[in-house]
């Protein structure tokens, strides 16, 4: 069946669930807000008297985000650390306190770290820095993305993204997906809110937040069964707690993000935990059962070879979703094939312009010809 119009896409960030969580789709932790101006000049002025393992390497300015159990700050380097002699480099510095962590945060934590490091030396990934610690925090430093996230841009625009543009900007998330799939890890929570731009011009994407990840053992199994993720993104096996394959699992995600992109809207709607029982309910009976609405509206507007890529991602099976690889292939393919028309509409469009230049010529020069005689017969 297929769905009604899919909710617009809200200003709120959807909750991310803990691979430990026993309730499906439970959140772990408060998601990710920015800060308002006041209370980012708060905590910048007293982070340094309390962070005593970053005071002779970085002096923080800003708050960019806040979270259950962490905040991250925009740093400038101060000092040389083992990790790197820059001085006036900013970075962002994701700071946990060790209080507040439990056993599925401590380990979360500490898989983004080993995620982080075997990233180091992708192009298409977050560039890890070095990890602080003391008594009471513990510290990860990482490359700023000064851009803003996907969620942010998308919903500060006054319409959505056009095909191309959507599509380059997949095209970045699947690459940094395919690095992560080639060494056996797969993400598990790919969503607007963990895509990031690293400049203001949105020229560069990466893909951030990785303590969900899941990371297979050589000849370990295929499958995963902990349901975890973010409830709007996850595919319909992590909704039937049955086992999946976490790199198909992302493969969902990458159709959700770029279903968003599209038309502004998610594919099924969304819903947390704090919307209740029935909420979450509902949006699981439409992931499972209901096929997202590719008609009518903006999607008239978008290309066939468009619409049949977000299908593929959006298969109910896992095994018949592309994976990151074919993706990227498959986009690759889609944009020569818009670059070719937009090459063929701009050579019939010169060639219009031609032949109308040529007929305004001819017109002015039979005026001119005609002109003489008619003063001749005066």
């Amino acid at each position: 069946t297929a769905t009604p119009p899919a909710a617009p896409l809200t200003l709120r960030r959807h909750p991310t669930a803990s691979a430990g969580s026993r309730t499906q789709l439970q959140t772990m932790a408060s998601t990710p807000v920015r800060a308002s101006p006041a209370r980012r000049a708060a905590s910048a002025s007293t982070p340094g008297a309390r962070f005593r393992a970053l005071r002779r390497h970085y002096t923080v300015t800003e708050t960019l985000s806040e979270g259950g159990n962490s905040t991250v700050y925009r740093a400038v380097r101060c000092g040389t650390t083992d990790a790197s002699d820059v001085l006036g480099e900013e970075v962002a510095i994701k700071i946990v306190s060790k209080s507040g962590l439990n056993e599925a945060s401590r380990t979360a934590l500490a898989r983004e770290v080993v995620v982080l490091r075997q990233l180091a030396s992708d192009a298409n990934s977050l560039r890890y820095v070095e990890v602080l610690e003391d008594v009471q925090y513990v510290y990860v430093v990482m490359e700023l993305l000064a851009g803003g996230d996907l969620l942010s841009a998308l919903t500060h625009r006054r319409s959505a993204f056009s095909a191309p543009d959507a599509l380059r900007v997949v095209r970045e998330v699947l690459c940094s997906l395919s690095a992560l799939h080639d060494r056996g890890i797969a993400h598990r929570d790919v969503k607007l809110e963990n895509v990031m731009f690293a400049d203001a011009e949105h020229s560069v994407v990466k893909l951030i937040d990785f303590g969900l990840c899941h990371r297979r053992r050589p000849g370990g199994d295929l499958h995963a069964r902990q349901p975890c993720g973010t409830a709007a993104y996850s595919p319909p096996q992590i909704v039937m707690r049955a086992p999946y394959v976490p790199e198909e699992g992302d493969s969902w995600s990458v159709g959700v993000v770029l279903y968003a992109l599209l038309c502004r809207r998610l594919p099924f709607g969304s819903a947390s935990p704090a919307d209740g029982g029935s909420a979450m309910e509902s949006l699981g009976r439409r992931i499972v059962e209901a096929t997202p609405t590719l008609h009518g509206g903006v999607w008239d507007q978008i290309p066939c070879a468009v619409k049949e890529l977000v299908s593929a991602l959006l298969s109910k099976t896992g095994a018949d979703r592309p994976s990151a690889r074919e993706a990227i292939e498959m986009i690759d393919e889609i944009l020569v094939g818009l670059d070719d028309e937009v090459a063929d509409v701009t050579h019939e469009a010169l060639d219009l312009l031609a032949g109308a230049q040529s007929l305004m010529h001819a017109l002015t020069g039979s005026r001119k010809s005609a002109s003489p005689s008619r003063r001749s017969g005066h």
